[in-house]
């Protein structure tokens, strides 16, 4: 028989252990802030387009944050954080985030995070994995946001697993759709924004389910890289390839999206690149546009030279143009830094002379 005084111990060091075990997980919660700790009191300023320009952190040298031309965005976004397979974040690249941010806000052009990319997203599929990885992920992903007083956070999962196969995997494509809605429901309530990066077909399309548009406030429509060095000599993004045709499965560019799968076109931005595919030199790879306009004197004006191409200021204003007409939220660039930064020839300012034309 075993002593009562024994077995009431046992109740009280059961219970001692519980006590503790929440404890421990209310401290855990405890590092995460609760609302953004913000010193300014920015003022976004109004446009009825957006212009957003990616900034990679390896730009830093090519274009200072002093040198960004504030004037002529209303976001900019901070590339990569990189997700690590445990769902904490990788942001140790990211080093200009206080400079940035301070010196956007003084201009009143929001400022977003992206994490991920064209070269981070693997981990992505080992965070769908796990549910304990994938709250982590959303609550390191907020806790950034709020630590240092962004606008908003981009998620640019560009690897799913199912490309080997081309096939959906829909726990993958669940968990999106779980990240953006929960994202959303921390940073709405401050007025902070989430958005998300699409390819412009079927291929990579497929992987973002329909839901995902009840959460997500931009969808940034990549419509560029229709060439590269796994292709034939070609354009990448060109007027036609950006805007596509049709409304079938087969459709690409922004008709994919918006005729076919029948996205809000008004949370659509039309993404466009400042760089070129180079099949004379380099294979296929990307070439700047700065670097594009130093091989013609009057290439600016034109998407080709030999078998360079690239968007030149023409077609970025048709591009344009079509955002404007059509009612889209604007146009996102990938990347700021690529520009000739010369105001005749400049991509931003042919951008610019429309978007801000009259509106």
């Amino acid at each position: 028989m075993v002593d009562g005084r024994f077995g009431r111990y046992s109740i009280i060091i059961v219970i001692v252990l519980i006590l503790s075990g929440c404890n421990k997980d209310e401290s855990e919660d405890d590092k995460y802030l609760k609302s953004p700790v913000c010193t300014d009191s920015f003022i976004p300023k109004t446009s009825e387009f957006k212009v957003v320009g990616f900034y990679p952190s390896w730009g830093h040298a090519s274009l200072p944050v002093s040198e960004i031309p504030w004037d002529k965005l209303t976001r900019i976004v901070y590339a990569f954080a990189v997700p690590n397979a445990d769902g904490t974040l990788d942001t140790k690249d990211l080093t200009m985030i206080q400079e940035l941010t301070e010196t956007a806000h003084k201009h009143g052009v929001e400022v977003y995070v992206s994490i991920g990319g064209g070269d981070g997203s693997n981990n992505f599929v080992w965070i769908a994995s796990k549910d304990e990885y994938t709250k982590r992920f959303v609550k390191k992903a907020k806790q950034y946001v709020f630590e240092n007083c962004l606008d908003g956070v981009d998620i640019d999962w560009e690897y799913w697993s199912g490309y080997r196969t081309n096939t959906v995997v829909p726990s993958e494509s669940n968990v999106f759709v779980y990240i953006i809605k929960s994202l959303k429901e921390e940073l709405s309530p401050f007025g902070l924004g989430v958005s998300i990066d699409l390819g412009a077909s079927h291929w990579g399309g497929k992987h973002f389910y329909d839901d995902v548009v009840l959460y997500a406030d931009d969808l940034q429509v990549m419509c560029y890289d229709f060439s590269g060095p796994w292709s034939a000599p070609g354009p990448h993004s060109s007027y036609d390839q950006a805007i596509g045709s049709g409304s079938t499965i087969n459709s690409t560019g922004l008709a994919y999206w918006i005729n076919y799968r029948k996205w809000p076109k008004e949370k659509i931005l039309l993404g466009v690149p400042f760089y070129g595919r180079d099949f004379d030199n380099q294979g296929g790879e990307g070439i700047t546009f700065s670097e594009i306009i130093k091989l013609s004197p009057d290439a600016y004006l034109n998407d080709r030279i030999n078998n360079i191409y690239y968007d030149g200021i023409i077609t970025m204003a048709r591009k344009s143009q079509y955002v404007v007409d059509n009612r889209l939220s604007g146009i996102m660039i990938w990347e700021i830094g690529q520009d000739s930064w010369i105001d005749s020839t400049s991509l931003l300012s042919a951008i610019d002379n429309i978007i801000f034309r009259e509106y």
